[in-house]
């Protein structure tokens, strides 16, 4: 197995988080799971976008939710709570579906909103070496945080990892490993993997995330904002990465693809119940970022979460 050490360098601030980041004592980690769900959003961004067929089953998944929606509204007009427990649950079994689907290969099954018939251990990202990040070098600070978008809200004092301070750990393919599932998974994302190496992946994936950034802040006047985020891709020389974003009960990975669907127009007469399907799961607290025109910045106008692999 590699040995080989992955850096990260913050190129903006960083901000803490507890379901990411972790302290121990004088140390600060980021989790190895945060960069196994960027992977996993990433490869389920290439898939469905590359594979016709595979982003129709998805889109007939959803349809199928919508009607359920549609259906038991009525229903479950006295009792809103249990409506959108239901409702969640469906949908979080959609977006385990796609991706078991894209990981493991297989014919994955929903039933009784469990996902069925597939094998862990055909999951692409089991290739790939993952470990938690140590900052080796840097600054933690404290600075008041807002939102910025379709409202303005100053969040108050959070604590923020400082631009330049570099993080330590692992992130890459195992090649023995990588062969291996090879000779037992279908796994569209395995022809991906052997494009792309999971730094670059992970690269597109985050300017994807970043222009959908621009539009919101160029939309509410942070043109100065766009400039420095400009900055940033520049500075990461083709190794970006978005650390600090917010996943849906949707993959972001699906997210964004559906999100490029309904603004640029393409298969708009195949899939013309994108939009609707998405303002409905907007009902039910289940967008993510791609969906959500709001941006946190630091009180002192810096973007926060990017950063580069080096």
């Amino acid at each position: 197995m590699s040995t080989e050490i992955t850096k990260l360098k913050a190129l903006s601030p960083l901000q803490i988080t507890k379901k990411y980041f972790r302290q121990e004592g004088e140390k600060l980690f980021i989790s190895a799971a945060l960069f196994r769900e960027i992977g996993k959003n990433s490869l389920i961004y290439e898939a469905i976008k590359r594979d016709k067929d595979l982003f129709n089953l998805f889109y007939k998944k959803l349809l199928a939710w919508r009607n359920i929606y549609l259906e038991k509204k009525k229903e479950y007009e006295k009792n809103e709570k249990k409506f959108k427990e239901e409702l969640q649950k469906h949908l979080k079994a959609v977006a385990i579906w796609l991706e078991k689907t894209v990981l493991c290969g297989g014919m994955p099954e929903i039933v009784e909103y469990e996902v069925v018939n597939y094998d862990e251990k055909k999951n692409v990202l089991n290739a790939v070496v993952i470990s938690d990040f140590e900052m080796i070098e840097g600054n933690i600070s404290e600075k008041k945080v807002k939102i910025v978008g379709e409202r303005k809200k100053v969040l108050g004092l959070r604590k923020l990892v400082e631009r330049e301070s570099i993080f330590e750990g692992k992130l890459q393919i195992d090649e023995e490993n990588f062969k291996a599932l090879e000779e037992i998974s279908d796994s569209p994302a395995l022809q991906i993997l052997k494009e792309k190496d999971i730094e670059n992946l992970i690269n597109h994936f985050s300017i994807k995330q970043m222009e959908r950034d621009k539009e919101i802040l160029v939309d509410r006047g942070y043109s100065d904002i766009v400039k420095l985020l400009e900055d940033i891709e520049a500075d990461s020389e083709g190794k970006l990465v978005k650390i600090n974003y917010r996943e849906g009960l949707l993959p972001l990975g699906a997210e964004l693809w559906i999100y490029e669907l309904i603004e640029k127009g393409k298969g708009r007469k195949e899939f013309h119940y994108l939009n609707e399907i998405m303002q409905l799961i907007s009902t039910v607290d289940g967008l993510g970022d791609i969906f959500t025109n709001e941006r946190k910045i630091t009180i002192d106008r810096k973007p926060i979460g990017w950063a580069k692999l080096t």
